[in-house]
């Protein structure tokens, strides 16, 4: 008997390619709080793939001074050290967000000290590229980092993400600015790329319709269209990002068209597409959610739209070009300061660890042990 593979390759009907597998660092995770041993361990048993975790220059560099990637300089470098160790620990890839800054570069304090435009005067101007330079240098695979601690893992940081929810004045005060956003984006690729030529540039995660009393802000959709208009941004980055929060499902796809469409008007249809934040909240006490949309559920509403998402995101991972989602957030935040409503309870698992349905959902997609 002639096989059917031959059969059909005779007849000119060659048999359709099985979908590519998705690959583990396309499932992530955010963090909420500052992570734990137990929390690596955990997350490395249920196969999370990356980790977005975030480099703050306020937290690194509290005051003024030269910046280098090694101890002693003005740049402190533990607290994302710490962070790095444990994802090597459990062959998590990260992608580090650059963000934050500090009080002596933005003169302000409190909520929205830290979320001020960077490059505003003549202090951020000339701390940012240090920062960044400094922080390319220690977590790149030939880093320092890597050369004080050559028992881990060789698993370093390849992926540099410019900011967060920048099309939104809570997030890059005083106001959102493509303009503005786009100097930003250059100057770090520049300074990344210096180090690591083979480093990927992502934009940060634009809220897809932001909101918020008083906030000054644009869709994702306009921002990231005003963002190519500007001369010499597209060859700046190599991947988009975006946060669609959404109640239910139906909005996320439209989030995610919207902006292809952008994509595909500029002719830049390659660029991969990160969800860097997609979550719901697990606590039925508390139906309202973030900037007025009801993203609090229950917890097995939480695990429905995870699956319904995870799904969805995975059949459509090719024709969106789609490299990765991380789930906000991994656990509960301890520190419930400054948190959003659905914050308080987006986690996989609660602040003690116990698991939720959503996280045995999660681990049957990345085939990891809950």
């Amino acid at each position: 008997m002639i096989p059917l593979v031959a059969l059909l390759v005779a007849c000119g009907m060659a048999a359709t390619p099985a979908p590519a597998k998705t690959p583990r660092s396309f499932w992530g995770v955010v963090l909420s709080d500052t992570p734990t041993a137990r929390d690596f361990q955990k997350m490395g048993a249920g196969k999370v793939g990356t980790l977005r975790l975030q480099v703050n220059w306020g937290v690194v560099q509290p005051a003024a001074g030269p910046c280098s990637p090694n101890p002693g300089s003005a740049c402190d470098w533990s607290s994302v050290d710490s962070i790095v160790a444990g994802i090597a620990s459990a062959h998590i890839q990260g992608l580090a967000t650059l963000y934050g800054s500090p009080g002596w570069v933005s003169q302000h304090s409190g909520f929205f000290g830290a979320r001020y435009n960077p490059l505003l005067n003549s202090a951020g101007q000339k701390g940012w590229p240090a920062f960044v330079s400094a922080a390319a240098k220690r977590y790149w695979p030939h880093g320092t980092f890597w050369n004080s601690n050559p028992q881990l893992p060789y698993d370093p940081i390849r992926r540099w993400q410019v900011w967060n929810e920048q099309n939104s004045s809570n997030a890059f005060h005083p106001r959102p600015s493509p303009k503005d956003y786009a100097k930003l984006v250059k100057i770090t690729a520049r300074k990344v790329e210096a180090t690591d030529k083979h480093a990927q540039i992502i934009l940060g995660g634009m809220f897809g319709t932001p909101g918020g009393a008083g906030a000054k802000t644009v869709t994702a959709w306009k921002f990231l269209s005003k963002l190519y208009q500007i001369q010499g941004t597209k060859k700046a980055f190599d991947a988009i990002a975006l946060h669609p929060y959404s109640p239910n499902i139906g909005g996320i796809k439209y989030q995610v068209e919207k902006l292809r469409k952008v994509l595909a008007r500029h002719h830049d249809s390659k660029s991969k597409l990160w969800l860097t934040e997609l979550g719901w909240g697990s606590d039925a006490k508390h139906v309202h959610g973030n900037h007025g949309q009801n993203l609090t559920k229950t917890p097995q509403q939480q695990k429905s739209l995870l699956v319904r998402s995870f799904k969805l995101l995975r059949s459509h991972r090719s024709a969106w070009n789609v490299a990765g989602v991380t789930w906000y957030s991994f656990r509960d935040p301890v520190n419930t300061a400054g948190q959003c409503t659905f914050c308080l309870s987006s986690g996989l698992v609660k602040k003690d660890f116990k698991p939720k349905p959503a996280w045995f959902a999660y681990v049957k997609f990345t085939g990891g042990k809950p």
